[in-house]
């Protein structure tokens, strides 16, 4: 990650912080993977990511 993409990710609202953490954790390779399994739509990847994280949260 260069420097102005972890600016980027500070001046996110709260929230991302997590979804950018659960996203380092997926190595790069599974990220890729994820790409081809969904065609590159890089939203779709980010949309799976946060339907597992909130499979992943308890309810509150």
């Amino acid at each position: 990650m260069n420097k102005k993409q972890k600016q980027r990710a500070k001046g996110r609202k709260s929230g991302t912080p997590v979804i950018f953490k659960v996203a380092q954790l997926i190595k790069k390779q599974e990220r890729a993977k994820l790409l081809k399994a969904f065609d590159n739509d890089r939203q779709a990847v980010s949309n799976y990511i946060n339907a597992v994280l909130t499979d992943l949260l308890p309810e509150q």
